[in-house]
């Protein structure tokens, strides 16, 4: 009985674990080399851009830690604003920096 049933819920586990949607993914890249993959989601009301730069602690050279101290100070002030208003400015839209 027991060798049933452990069939039984292998079959299970393996019936639903094909009804899983994949979505599609768009892909194409812009005039200037930028990769886009996008994956269209009608019913969820959000946009979510991540930016991937050729960039960090791979480019320091000579002075290793800058990528790191720049990335630290990002939110400190920048642009004429402080940090504090960088701070509203993200929550207003609702958008997130790290």
């Amino acid at each position: 009985m027991k060798s049933f049933l452990s069939k039984a819920c292998l079959l299970l586990l393996l019936l639903s674990s094909s009804t899983f949607a994949i979505p599609t993914i768009q892909h194409w890249q812009t005039d200037n080399g930028a990769r886009v993959y996008f994956v269209p989601a009608p019913d969820l009301p959000m946009v979510d851009i991540e930016i991937v730069f050729d960039a960090g602690s791979a480019r320091d050279g000579d002075k290793p830690g800058l990528a790191m101290l720049s990335n630290g100070l990002l939110t400190e002030g920048a642009g004429g604003y402080s940090a504090d208003q960088i701070a509203e400015h993200f929550e207003n839209l609702g958008a997130e920096i790290s």
